[in-house]
């Protein structure tokens, strides 16, 4: 027999609720009332940002056009460190 109960949430409080009633609050949000995913500003923020505290990286690069190369590194002021070191070849 499923005894599941519906959960509105105007009507009851955090303390009201069990942590599975909250986890199946969260997914149920995530699920249904989440709008659709950008996949373009996803990459974006994920490239320009950093993925340990969300500050917006710096970055520095170095073109070599010897060896037909460019040099970049993304540096995050706010951890100071180090997060992107790529190389990308000049057409």
């Amino acid at each position: 027999m499923n005894t599941e109960k519906k959960i509105k949430i105007d009507e009851i409080t955090e303390k009201d609720l069990s942590a599975s009633d909250i986890a199946k609050l969260t997914v149920e949000a995530v699920i249904h009332r989440a709008e659709p995913i950008d996949h373009r500003q996803s990459m974006i923020e994920y490239f320009n940002h950093c993925s340990l505290c969300g500050s917006e990286l710096e970055f520095t690069h170095v073109t070599q056009f010897q060896y037909g190369e460019v040099h970049m590194e993304g540096f995050c002021p706010c951890c100071e460190i180090k997060l992107k070191d790529e190389v990308h070849s000049l057409q």
